[in-house]
Order: C-alpha cells, then sequence, then structure tokens
C-alpha cells in the first residue's frame, strides 16, 4: 500500500478489522533478516507475522506517529458477540428494508447501496450504515435511498444539504378515505400500536377500527363515524411513526378534520382525545338526522364561484386560487356539477359520506358536537405559533377562539368555510410538506399552490399496490430532501 500519508492510522484500523472479521492476521511483505539491533525479535519476546497467521481476536494496539508532532495510540478489542441473526423470513416480507446513503458522488453511493443489496440479511452491517448517514456529513452532497431486493425502487440526487429545510405537516380531512387503508401499515410496529391505542380507546363505543381496518369494504366507509376516526386514527399512526424516527413539524395545517390531528401533532390532544374528538364529531351528524348532502370540487376561484352557486349551495373549502369545494343538498349538487361540466368547466363529485359539511346544513349536529367536546377538552391548551388555522381567517388570529384547541374552535371547524388557500400561504419557499393522510388527496393544489421550490411528500396512496413500499420510498425522498429522518428506528 505505500505510506498513506495522514491517513496511515485509519488504514491501519481497517487492515485490524478485516483481520478481525477474517480471522486471520495477514503477512508482512517483504519480512526476512530481523534487526539484530532489537534485542526483544532476537530473543522471540515480539514476533514479526511472514504469514498469514489464524487469529480468535482479542487486544490490539495501533499507532500513529506523524513527524510534525502528531502521536496517537488506540487499543482496540475484538467483538466477542454473536452477529444479529435476521428475522424470520415470514416476518421479513412485512418490513421491506429502507436504506438511505450519502457520499460525495454519485458512483459512491450507487456503491454503497450496492453493498447494502448483497449484505441486506446482515443486520449489523445495514445499522452501521443506519449509524452513518442518521446526521449530514459536510461534503456529501449527493443523497440516495433504496428498497432492499425491490427492483425499481433506488433513486439517487445531488444538492446543496447544508442548509435545514422547515418541515411541513398537511393533514388532508374527507374524501381520503377508502378500503384497505391503514392495512399494510401494520406491517410496521409503532403504527400497528398507535392503531391498537386507537381501537382500544374506541372499543366501548361499538367500533370495531381492527376489524375495518383489517376487513373493510367501500360500503362500510359510507358510515360517516367510520371514515372520520378511521381517517384520523392512520394519521395518529403516521404522526407517531414520523416522531418515532426523529421527524417532527416546524409548521402544521389541516384541511377540515384534519385540524384535529393538527391537536395532536402539536400537542393540545392526547391520542385519546383526538380519536374520541373525531368519533364524537361523525356521531354528532349521525345523530342528527340532517338532510342528505353531497360536496362537489369545481374549477374556479371563490368569487368566481361566489356569482354563479345557486342559493342553496354553499361554498365549503377555498382550497387554491382555481380549485373550491361547494356543499348542498345531494340534487342541486348533481345539477350544478352537470351545468359546469357542459360550460368545460372540470367539476367531480367528492366523497363525504353523504355530509354536506362546512355549511349551514350541517349546523344541527353542532350543539351536540359542543356538548361532548366539552366533556374530553375539560381544558383547552392553547395552540402553539406553528399551527396555522385554516377555520379562521387571519384577521381574528389575535382571538380567543382562535388561539386555544378547545371544543369552540373545532365545532367552527365543522361549521365554517376551510380556508386552505391563506393558510397554506404561510407556507415557506424553501420548505418540506408532508401530506399526513390516508391518501395523497392535496398533492395536486400543493404543487400548483406553493413555490416550485417546495417538496411535497406524501405518505400513502389507494393507487399503489403495496402502501408500505409507497411510505418507505417517500421517506427515502424525505432523507433526498435534506431532512434527517432516522431509518433504523422504524
Amino acid at each position: 500500500m505505500g505510506h498513506s500519508e495522514p491517513a496511515s492510522g485509519l488504514c491501519s484500523i481497517a487492515k485490524v478489522l478485516i483481520a478481525m472479521e477474517a480471522g486471520v492476521i495477514p503477512a508482512n511483505l517483504h519480512f526476512a533478516i530481523p534487526n539484530s539491533n532489537i534485542p526483544a525479535l532476537q530473543e522471540g519476546r515480539i514476533r514479526v507475522i511472514d504469514k498469514a497467521t489464524p487469529w480468535n481476536g482479542g487486544l490490539v494496539g495501533i499507532n500513529s506517529f506523524g513527524i510534525g508532532g502528531a502521536n496517537s495510540h488506540v487499543i482496540l478489542r475484538s467483538n466477542s458477540k454473536a452477529m444479529m441473526t435476521s428475522v424470520p423470513s415470514a416476518v421479513e416480507s412485512l418490513l421491506p428494508k429502507l436504506m438511505a446513503v450519502s457520499g460525495r458522488t454519485k458512483e459512491a453511493v450507487h456503491v454503497l447501496l450496492h453493498k447494502a443489496n448483497e449484505y441486506r440479511e446482515n443486520n449489523e452491517f445495514l445499522s452501521l450504515l443506519h449509524t452513518i448517514h442518521s446526521d449530514n456529513i459536510t461534503g456529501h452532497n449527493t443523497r440516495g435511498y433504496e428498497i432492499l431486493a425491490h427492483e425499481g425502487t433506488r433513486e439517487i440526487a445531488t444538492t446543496y444539504y447544508d442548509e435545514k429545510r422547515p418541515i411541513w405537516f398537511i393533514f388532508s380531512g374527507m374524501g381520503t378515505q377508502w378500503s384497505g387503508m391503514g392495512r399494510e401499515l401494520l406491517g410496521i410496529e409503532i403504527c400497528q400500536r398507535s392503531l391498537r391505542r386507537c381501537a382500544d380507546v374506541l372499543k366501548s363505543h361499538d367500533v370495531d377500527l381492527m376489524n375495518i381496518i383489517i376487513n373493510g369494504n367501500d360500503e362500510i366507509y359510507e358510515n360517516v363515524i367510520v371514515a372520520l376516526v378511521s381517517i384520523v386514527a392512520i394519521q395518529i399512526a403516521l404522526i407517531d411513526m414520523l416522531t418515532s424516527i426523529g421527524v417532527k413539524p416546524d409548521g402544521i395545517v389541516g384541511h377540515s378534520v384534519g385540524e384535529l390531528s393538527c391537536s395532536y401533532a402539536d400537542g393540545a390532544f392526547t391520542l385519546e382525545q383526538t380519536i374520541m374528538a373525531a368519533y364524537y364529531r361523525g356521531k354528532s351528524i349521525a345523530d342528527s338526522d340532517l338532510e342528505p348532502g353531497a360536496m362537489a370540487a369545481i374549477g374556479l376561484n371563490w368569487e368566481e364561484a361566489k356569482k354563479i352557486c345557486p342559493p342553496d349551495i354553499s361554498l365549503a373549502c377555498d382550497n387554491s386560487a382555481d380549485l373550491v369545494t361547494i356543499s348542498g343538498p345531494v340534487e342541486s349538487i348533481k345539477k350544478f356539477v352537470e351545468v359546469l361540466k357542459s360550460k368545460n368547466i372540470f367539476a367531480k363529485m367528492v366523497k363525504c359520506s353523504g355530509i354536506a359539511f362546512h355549511s349551514k346544513y350541517v349546523a344541527p349536529a353542532g350543539c351536540k358536537l359542543r356538548a361532548w367536546l366539552d366533556v374530553i377538552i375539560p381544558k383547552p391548551k392553547q395552540k402553539s405559533d406553528r399551527w396555522i388555522s385554516s377555520s379562521i381567517p387571519k384577521v381574528a388570529w389575535n382571538t380567543p377562539l382562535e388561539q386555544f384547541s378547545s371544543s369552540e374552535y373545532h365545532v367552527n371547524n365543522m361549521l365554517s368555510p376551510v380556508l386552505f388557500r391563506e393558510a397554506i400561504a404561510h407556507i415557506p419557499k424553501n420548505a418540506i410538506t408532508i401530506e399526513i393522510a390516508p391518501h395523497c388527496l392535496l398533492q395536486g393544489i400543493l404543487h400548483k399552490s406553493l413555490s416550485s421550490t417546495v417538496i411535497n411528500i406524501s405518505l400513502q396512496n389507494w393507487n399503489h399496490s403495496n402502501n408500505l413500499v409507497f411510505l418507505l420510498c417517500n421517506l427515502g425522498k424525505l432523507y433526498m430532501a435534506g431532512a434527517q429522518p432516522d431509518i433504523s428506528k422504524l
């Protein structure tokens, strides 16, 4: 190898580690006659290894002496513990392994990912890679990830990673529910634990959440209670998963019922309060004998929609500069959708469990919801500055109603229009947004409304064949965007 100059000490460490791993001390080349001026060699107290010698490990001393006076010595001891065994194959299939690494070049990242694939059954090697890349490494401007043993999942990108990007959690609401949602999250321990905790809370209210997740079909999600508790339970599980890997929000925005999960992410609600608030939101509606309602997304801005909407249809959600959600009686909504389509204006019915949310048609449920929420929120906590309200206009942000995650706040959320466009305008241009929901419903809005420099990430997608792989790939994208998720904690 020759003289490796300032890296000589590290080269010696690498040599010793290889010897420990192989169980063989390599020979010193070209040694023939011991120096007669070194008595220990002559007397046999020190021996030069001149051929490959079997070795059971032990203590090793390494010196690094520099001509400029930098002298160091380190003692290494062989690791006597047996290598960690891989988990059984039956469990392995449920837990695809995500590997995220960095390097100075794309070639370096490719090499690391190739090695990770080659040794994917060696949990100690994978753990070492996770540890090395758990923090940003200065000078490593290329990052990549791959789901090991899953072809086509490797992605690599080069950018500048020394600037910390703020992370914003975005919580979607109704319309993200689908049969099968959350099922694959049971393959992640922390998600399964959170979903089971939610299920335990709901058990005394005749809601079998685990059965809904495992066996639910499209019909059962037409039930407004089932839809709401399932959406919020999955959001809770995803928040807990992100928290466990060290991903915490700098900003929080919720769309409609998504503001319940804002309360949980902000620390204003416990898990129990959050899932029960979702349950009572659904129950207040189910028990109020409301007129059947419908909702639709239309390709107009708020002012345009206000001018042409029939009087019995309400503007429910201001989503973006060219997308509004309307709410009202079923036949009125259907008829208006057809009118808009005839004029080549985008119009599409959305899933809402037959409820005209965010309109006068749900007002009868407000009193019931307020009474139940007063019981589970006896002492409302103040919202933090990172939670941007989408149910109260900015001009009223200094009012008591906006400042606390109270029963009044969440009743107002159900009855008032969703001011999502105004809320997401506060997301900075260098942010990473993470849409937390059973489906990435808001991605189109986020991509069109936010700066092109914002990176938008989603965690679940009803169109994907494997949502566990989809989730892990997007955690890899989160790492590539500059965040530092501790993937080893999954």
